[in-house]
């Protein structure tokens, strides 16, 4: 499998901006936080912004991610 991805720094939820993010109907979107619950407010911006493509949260953040023994790298990658 071929994956491509693109990855954007850290975005406040107050200064996310859905014109920023690609419209290619083939492009899928991952979006994550913490908690999960900032990750939920920019998914539902997205849909209420007309998007149609993939959308995916990771529900329960990174928290719930490493608890359940996912892995993380820190810092600019």
């Amino acid at each position: 499998m071929n994956l491509q991805h693109n990855k954007f720094p850290g975005l406040p939820l107050s200064t996310f901006d859905a014109s920023q993010i690609p419209t290619d109907l083939q492009t899928h979107i991952v979006i994550h936080c913490q908690s999960g619950v900032r990750c939920g407010v920019a998914a539902q911006l997205l849909q209420e912004s007309g998007f149609s493509q993939n959308i995916y949260r990771l529900e329960g953040g990174i928290l719930s991610w490493k608890a359940a023994g996912g892995q993380v790298q820190i810092g600019n990658v």
